[in-house]
């Protein structure tokens, strides 16, 4: 093994998700917050605001609401479609494996450097 990453080798793939997607959902998850709470300015016909404010109560900002009624399988539908990538980004039973390899030395890595340094112990037991 020289260390580099492939795209095309599953192991290598597979560890990647197990060791960094927690950290991922949980920068996303900021950036989402972040996002959803700032005040953007009004530019041209656009609405200046709190996108959870704008989106969510229109008519607090003297606006329309232009929400819609939608049938229940068409939201069936859409959650099916877009359903939560799985946890810890790997299958049910590669996690039980990948698990089983750190044993009670796995600590969810909580930074980059914690999840770098899992990724590389597990890509040497390959």
């Amino acid at each position: 093994m020289d260390g580099d990453f492939e795209t095309a080798n599953y192991k290598d793939v597979m560890c990647l998700k197990y060791c960094f997607m927690h950290i991922v959902k949980q920068k996303l998850h900021e950036i989402v917050m972040e996002w959803n709470q700032h005040t953007r300015r009004s530019t041209g016909d656009s609405l200046g605001g709190i996108p959870n404010v704008l989106c969510g109560h229109p008519k607090l900002q003297g606006r329309a609401d232009h929400k819609t009624m939608v049938e229940q399988q068409d939201i069936d539908d859409v959650i099916t479609l877009c359903m939560t990538p799985k946890q810890r980004g790997v299958d049910e039973v590669e996690r039980e494996d990948l698990d089983n390899l750190v044993q009670d030395q796995f600590i969810i890595p909580c930074s980059i450097e914690t999840a770098n340094d899992l990724y590389i112990q597990l890509r040497l037991l390959f």
